[in-house]
């Protein structure tokens, strides 16, 4: 990067930053929006009493709602817990297909709605009130606690040292590390309060240092502090994650300089079709911008819908191919609290798509052609043969 992009690069980071301060979580907040977020999983259940698929994995389903809600959150909300009406298209198409009419259907997201904006207060309020109290960390066999008060969350020793790292990469305005294990604690709480693991998962090494090895050096869309593989990443919590350097929500990344100048992006979003809808959007902006761009995008394999038909037949699309379940595998999306295999693999219960698009400089920078497609599906099928044993491919 030029010197003047990467002086807007330091500034956008130091704007991250500076919105991480007005917004900071306390741990008692963070103690709180966890315990709201049990009770709100209660009122889904309650709710969706004849829809087998939620009743099975409710954690997954009230992620989904947490998802899909954000892209319409409100200068002010909580950052978690959605403070306004919101409808979640998998959760309203699995209770129809459980024999819910529309009544019903619009019941069900409306009291859950209104659940989540009463939580959110009740969190608000906690917040306000400033109980504080230190943040501890404890090693403990081989990985470390990180406590507050009686509440702990785990953390392995790998991970621990990245994200101070990064910490201090990213906020050395606190050299001292004086507020590091508090901004530590509310980070891994958020995460863990969020569950849904399968919607935090990344692809293996093998797979993205492929992706790297022919399109150089890429930034990552969609991660976190505790699972990404690429320097420069996008998340979805900015006041937890700018302390350990996420640049923000990638959707309101448009006009930063990491964008505008174009470049090699990775892009493995939550399997939302919100998010998924809002991806296509997004990438055909960046697509026209006037640099060279290359997409590697991985999606469900969902056919019917806008994203993935408009990716399979885009005139952008290099390569694309189809993995198989069980022949491709994600990283768990709880790694950074695992204490024995702390990158551990989860082999696919359902098949994915990936893609390549490239606008004609991207192509014309890193040329796409049927060995390199057979380079990078190799490369992904790999990563399934490798077990459960611990990744090497981490910052």
């Amino acid at each position: 990067m030029s010197a003047c992009v990467d002086a807007e690069c330091a500034a956008e980071s130091a704007c991250v930053v500076s919105a991480c301060v007005d917004a900071e979580d306390s741990p008692a907040a963070a103690v709180a929006r966890a315990r709201e977020l049990l009770w709100l999983r209660e009122v889904l259940l309650a709710h969706t009493r004849d829809c087998g698929l939620v009743q099975r994995e409710p954690g997954n389903a009230l992620a989904r709602f947490l998802f899909s809600s954000a892209l319409t959150r409100r200068a002010g909300e909580d950052a978690l817990l959605p403070g306004h009406a919101a409808r979640d298209a998998s959760l309203c198409r699995e209770l129809a297909s459980a024999g819910a009419d529309e009544a019903g259907v619009a019941a069900a997201c409306a009291a859950l709605c209104a659940a989540s904006g009463a939580a959110a207060a009740r969190v608000a309020a906690v917040q306000a009130r400033g109980a504080e109290g230190e943040v501890f960390l404890v090693p403990l066999d081989g990985q470390y606690q990180v406590m507050w008060r009686q509440v702990r969350v785990s953390i392995s020793a790998p991970h621990l040292h990245t994200l101070r790292r990064l910490y201090a990469e990213h906020t050395p305005q606190d050299a001292g590390e004086g507020a590091f294990t508090r901004r530590l604690f509310c980070a891994l709480k958020r995460y863990d309060a969020l569950g849904g693991p399968t919607y935090q998962c990344s692809v293996p090494g093998e797979a993205f240092a492929a992706l790297e090895a022919e399109f150089g050096a890429l930034k990552e869309c969609f991660a976190s502090p505790f699972n990404h593989n690429a320097e420069v990443y996008w998340s979805a919590f900015p006041d937890t994650d700018g302390w350990f350097g996420s640049r923000g929500s990638f959707f309101d990344a448009l006009a930063s300089p990491l964008v505008q100048e174009g470049g090699a992006f990775y892009a493995n979003p939550p399997f939302v079709e919100e998010h998924l809808e809002r991806l296509r959007a997004r990438v055909e902006e960046m697509l026209a911008l006037d640099a060279a761009v290359t997409f590697a995008v991985v999606l469900p394999t969902w056919t019917d819908t806008a994203c993935h038909a408009w990716m399979q037949g885009s005139a952008y699309t290099r390569a694309f191919f189809v993995l198989a379940a069980g022949e491709h595998a994600y990283i768990d999306g709880r790694q950074q609290a695992e204490t024995r295999r702390w990158r551990k693999r989860h082999l696919a219960r359902a098949p994915s798509s990936v893609f390549v698009l490239q606008n004609a400089q991207g192509a014309a920078a890193r040329p796409v052609d049927e060995a390199t497609r057979g380079r990078l599906e190799a490369a992904f099928r790999r990563g399934s043969r490798t077990g459960c044993e611990a990744e090497t491919h981490w910052l």
